[in-house]
């Protein structure tokens, strides 16, 4: 899935892809708010492995940007 977004995002330049991200960020953080902990500790219902929501939203938000932070950095800038 990351090899697709780089194929149809890497022309893009930095500055747009740092706002999209900037906006997408504040969504998480308002859509979590919204859920509340309730919410946020529940089990997920299609993983019999006991993993709850916010273990779901913690990979897919700051432990993905750990783990490609690096990468991100060293992006040449693209703009025009």
């Amino acid at each position: 899935m990351n090899e697709r977004f780089y194929h149809e995002h890497k022309d893009r330049p930095s500055t747009e892809i740092l706002a999209a991200f900037c906006t997408s960020y504040q969504q998480v953080l308002i859509t979590v708010q919204v859920m509340g902990e309730k919410t946020l500790n529940a089990p997920l219902l299609w993983r019999s492995d006991g993993h709850l929501i916010w273990t779901l939203i913690a990979e897919d938000t700051y432990e993905h940007y750990q783990e490609h932070g690096n990468a991100i950095r060293r992006r040449p800038d693209r703009s025009p």
